[in-house]
């Protein structure tokens, strides 16, 4: 499948406002007016930290400069232009079959901005289109964001946004790096609307209740309770002499008993992680579902293909009957030929016998 090209601003190339070095060759077929145009491949840079996702996939670059020795024609890169370099935000698996393809060119669409705005737009481009990111892309282009001194202060929804992903895939991340101290929380963050939004701060006590330990003294003997909530029982009176509750009793002479163990509370850090882990999952389980429905979709497409085989197979088989009919009818055609030819001969035999008997009756009369 030929993929289509997009649209692009033609501007100046770095040096001094010089043009850069191109073919001449201007894609007319933009229909915003805007101009794309091939440039020397080596005067795009790759050293920014554009790239959004992990890894390049070899596979991936060898199928698209074979498809480009073939002829095919790919979308043009994306390019931001910052007044001394080209930075590449788009199109890295494009750039590299290009050059693996040994083309010296390149078909780019440029945009005025600086190697940041080239970051912002990697971050969405694979969202529209492209090979699909995997979780470990997903995750790169959000702790990328939230490890920024500017992006961080912006809202979960708003770097979802920019990078594909639910806004609470980013809390968790955010709550996650938090808790191990390699990014500061925000107290405020910007939305899309440039609004600032109080950010509640994460706590242990939100998720996990506090348990209480009280200590009593009934009748001579210390006792330590975990202290019910208001909402469950009424308080424990305070009077020391104030009879004692059923099953409160002292125990008899000896060692004082051991209070109760009281498990403690979960540390923030591991409620965030286990906040992390299970926004990782559920991001896994989308991923899983939308291969699914891929696979249910492939599955349908090759059952037409062979429903349409099989119909192809059918064409061709009737295709040879009537062709053998034709043969048969042919064969037919050309033996009646073959009889009225030789009943005309014949019939010019006899006439010619038929001649001669006359004029030998006429010649005796």
């Amino acid at each position: 499948m030929t993929p289509t090209a997009r649209n692009a601003n033609a501007r100046r190339q770095p040096g001094g406002g010089d043009e850069a070095k191109t073919t001449g060759r201007v894609d007319s077929n933009a229909n915003d007016g805007a101009r794309r145009k091939f440039i020397d491949a080596g005067l795009i840079r790759l050293d920014g930290s554009t790239q959004p996702r992990c890894e390049i996939n070899e596979d991936t670059v060898a199928d698209y400069a074979e498809a480009m020795r073939d002829g095919a024609s790919f979308p043009a890169v994306v390019v931001f232009n910052d007044g001394a370099a080209l930075w590449l935000a788009d199109g890295f698996h494009r750039f590299h079959a290009t050059r693996a393809a040994g083309m010296p060119t390149i078909l780019v669409e440029e945009h005025s901005g600086t190697r940041r705005d080239a970051i912002l737009y990697g971050f969405g481009a694979n969202v529209r289109h492209g090979l699909r990111e995997t979780r470990a892309d997903k995750r790169r282009k959000v702790e990328a964001m939230l490890r920024d001194a500017e992006w961080v202060m912006w809202s979960d929804r708003e770097i979802s946004r920019k990078c594909g992903v639910s806004d609470k895939t980013v809390g968790a991340v955010r709550a996650e790096l938090v808790g191990r101290a390699e990014i500061p929380h925000v107290d405020t963050r910007t939305d899309s609307a440039g609004r600032q939004q109080p950010a509640a701060k994460a706590t242990a006590s939100s998720e996990i209740p506090m348990i209480e330990v009280r200590t009593v003294e009934r009748a001579g003997a210390v006792y330590h309770q975990a202290a019910r909530t208001a909402d469950d029982a009424p308080p424990v009176p305070d009077d020391e002499d104030a009879p004692p509750v059923p099953g409160d009793e002292p125990a008899p002479a000896g060692p004082a008993p051991s209070p109760p163990s009281v498990p403690a509370p979960a540390a923030d850090g591991e409620v965030e992680r286990l906040r992390a882990e299970n926004a990782e999952l559920r991001e896994h389980l989308d991923e899983l579902a939308s291969n699914l429905e891929e696979a249910i979709g492939e599955n349908e497409t090759l059952h037409r293909i062979t429903d349409a085989d099989d119909q192809v197979k059918a064409a061709l088989a009737e295709v040879r009957r009537v062709a053998e009919h034709n043969r048969i009818l042919e064969e037919r055609i050309r033996g009646l030929t073959g009889e009225k030819a030789e009943m005309v001969r014949l019939l010019k035999s006899w006439k010619r016998r038929a001649e001669r008997a006359e004029a030998q009756l006429a010649a005796r009369g």
